[in-house]
């Protein structure tokens, strides 16, 4: 005798269609702002080569826009600017709040448009094309500072 149980009822958010290259266009434009953002970030003391120093406070920001902890654009450009200048030798300049503030203001578009699924593959992809940007960075100034010791010898 087969018997019947109840059936299993799956909640699922409802998917919202978003153009692919609408998000990777601002996913895109966040990365290099961002970027842009750190390039004034110096870390205090010595220089370290992980993940976590490299990105500085742009890290902090993900992990936080991600947790939800903080939501609007004031909250998040202050606590960006407060952990920058806590934690670099630099401070951060008119133009790099700029830069922060513009692409805060397209990840919170990215937050509103997407499903939260996609949201947390989006905030990825910021982390790692931000990390990806300022290794390059270092990378390339690291060989100028090579050929440059090269050449005065």
């Amino acid at each position: 005798m087969i018997q019947m149980g109840r059936p299993i009822l799956y909640l699922r958010e409802e998917e919202k269609r978003v153009d692919d290259k609408w998000v990777m266009e601002r996913v895109q434009e966040t990365i290099e702002r961002l970027s842009d953002y750190l390039g004034s970030y110096i870390p205090k003391g010595q220089p370290s080569y992980t993940k976590t120093s490299i990105m500085g406070p742009i890290g902090k920001l993900l992990a936080v826009m991600l947790s939800g902890r903080l939501e609007s654009k004031d909250a998040l450009v202050g606590f960006v600017v407060n952990t920058h200048n806590l934690t670099s030798d630099r401070h951060a300049s008119h133009e790099d709040i700029q830069n922060l503030e513009k692409a805060i203001d397209l990840m919170n578009e990215l937050k509103r448009t997407l499903p939260s699924r996609r949201w947390v593959h989006v905030v990825r992809e910021v982390d790692y094309g931000v990390y990806k940007q300022k290794m390059a960075t270092i990378a390339q100034r690291a060989k100028e500072k090579k050929e440059g010791a090269i050449s005065q010898s």
